[in-house]
């Protein structure tokens, strides 16, 4: 009964001041749907030029599942300085998600760093307004409730700098390959082709070097068609006039 009361007494003030917050709390896992990637480097006919290391063809088409997670990633390193609060976060450092919370009609979401959060928008744009009190327990007691500090706060250099961090299961749909430009011999253009993993669209699970004569006019690889309209020692240009 004295617990209900005091809570009572402590929204009350803080209503007063205009500072109290609400954090709802965030679910473990928030499963953001699938994402669809079906994508090519190229446009049929129409030229293009690739130095050594670029694609000369792309090709990915797979699906990610995507899934937020509890947790809160620092992108860039930025720093809070403040006589109310003055802390320096490095990019990789993980906190967890305290939940979200509202201000001027927007929801944020909020990074708990022991009992303060520090509020972002849906950009990673790091918010003015601080709240503290989270999961900070009150003498005898009393119920601490949290509060936003009246003072306002600003993170430098602006920018995005913090990012909720996100799960995703990949499955290959389609092909997901590419074919990149090595170099010139005296006598021969060399090409890299990649095919990747059905898990990983990003992790080459198969390769192959291949070599045609330096006064090749025309590349062809498995379904594709390349006019060869330069080569240079550095940089080929070429179009795809079939796949």
């Amino acid at each position: 009964m004295r617990t209900a009361f005091a809570r009572g007494a402590a929204w009350s003030a803080c209503l007063a001041l205009a500072a109290c917050v609400s954090i709802e709390q965030p679910p473990a896992r928030q499963d953001l749907g699938d994402r669809k990637v079906n994508q090519k480097s190229y446009v049929l006919s129409q030229s293009a030029e690739a130095r050594i290391g670029d694609d000369l063809v792309k090709v990915e088409d797979y699906t990610a599942s995507e899934t937020a997670l509890d947790q809160v990633e620092v992108i860039s390193d930025f720093v809070i300085d403040h006589p109310a609060y003055s802390r320096s976060f490095h990019k990789g450092e993980i906190f967890p998600l305290a939940g979200s919370v509202d201000f001027d009609g927007k929801s944020y979401e909020v990074m708990k760093v022991g009992h303060i959060g520090i509020v972002f928008d849906d950009d990673g744009v790091v918010y003015r307004k601080i709240v503290n009190n989270l999961e900070h327990k009150g003498r005898r007691g009393i119920p601490v409730i949290p509060v936003a500090m009246v003072y306002d706060f600003e993170a430098q250099p602006p920018g995005p700098h913090l990012k909720r961090q996100v799960s995703r299961k990949i499955t290959a749909t389609g092909k997901n390959f590419e074919l990149v430009f090595a170099g010139l011999t005296s006598d021969s253009i060399r090409l890299t082709y990649r095919e990747f993993a059905p898990d990983n669209p990003s992790a080459p699970g198969f390769t192959q070097e291949l070599s045609y004569p330096l006064a090749s006019k025309q590349i062809r690889f498995r379904n594709l068609t390349l006019d060869v309209l330069d080569a240079k020692p550095d940089a080929l240009k070429f179009r795809v006039i079939s796949d």
